[in-house]
């Protein structure tokens, strides 16, 4: 509102108020359908919901229209920081959430692994509102470890944020299946004996005991190791071979073992 009847010369204030609607805004104002620029004898502040505009000493240019012009503050989105649970392991289930901190409408989510742009699959859905989007994913497995990017758009611009979706070791000490050694041997056969993981966490080291000594580069035996496995080799068995055969397999959370005892009739 205008003070009614100022005089040349006079000092005024016009104030622009919002009753309602959405903030943040901007304020601008116009004389005859031009922007005024603030100078000596026109000032004008601001705060969240008015603005006040002031003329000192009015002249006979200052004569006119004057129009407050309110418009909505065009944001670029900007993202909460996005959580991911810790301790996943495989078969769990999971969901993202990308949440807009800010950020002027309309505001499209994407969502990327390692990159590549998520549809909503079998086991990989995406649930969008107006200012958040949820990846979910069922029954975690390893193909699934890796980068999760939520992209925001708008037409201002972009923000995105990034988490690592990490599985969890087994943990798991090894456990050996029981092992076996041929029956009736006699001198100068040949046997080999077999330690075999059953379940565990890899890598795992094998180490062979004969009578509670470690076999290392001993002519009469060959050790043949695998990940899951490790074969003894016994070649002419004599009797000095006589006793008892141990495997001890080893890795960072535990270790197990096996022994079997090798006669000759």
């Amino acid at each position: 509102m205008v003070p009614q009847n100022p005089s040349l010369g006079d000092s005024i204030e016009i104030v622009c108020t919002i009753k309602r609607g959405s903030l943040p805004v901007t304020f601008s104002w116009l004389h005859n359908g031009q922007v005024v620029s603030v100078e000596k004898q026109k000032k004008v502040m601001f705060n969240e919901r008015s603005s006040h505009f002031s003329i000192g000493h009015i002249q006979s240019s200052d004569i006119g229209n004057y129009t407050c012009v309110v418009s909505l503050c065009d944001d670029p989105p900007v993202l909460n920081p996005m959580y991911i649970p810790p301790n996943l392991a495989i078969g769990d289930n999971i969901e993202l959430s990308c949440i807009v901190k800010r950020g002027s409408s309309p505001i499209q989510i994407d969502w990327q692994h390692n990159a590549k742009k998520i549809s909503s699959l079998h086991k990989r859905k995406i649930i969008n509102y107006e200012s958040s989007s949820h990846l979910s994913i069922g029954k975690i497995q390893p193909d699934d470890v890796g980068n999760y990017t939520c992209v925001a758009k708008n037409n201002i611009g972009q923000d995105s944020n990034t988490v690592l979706l990490m599985i969890e070791d087994d943990k798991q000490p090894p456990i050996l299946t029981p092992m076996y050694v041929p029956p009736n041997l006699a001198i100068n056969d040949i046997t080999e004996i077999y330690c075999i993981i059953k379940r565990g966490t890899f890598p795992v080291s094998f180490t062979w005991f004969h009578n509670d000594v470690e076999i290392t580069g001993m002519k009469n035996y060959k050790i043949t190791n695998s990940e899951t496995s490790s074969h003894l080799s016994i070649g002419k068995i004599q009797a000095s071979d006589i006793g008892n055969y141990t495997c001890k397999a080893t890795n960072r959370f535990g270790h197990d073992s096996g022994t079997v005892s090798v006669l000759i009739e």
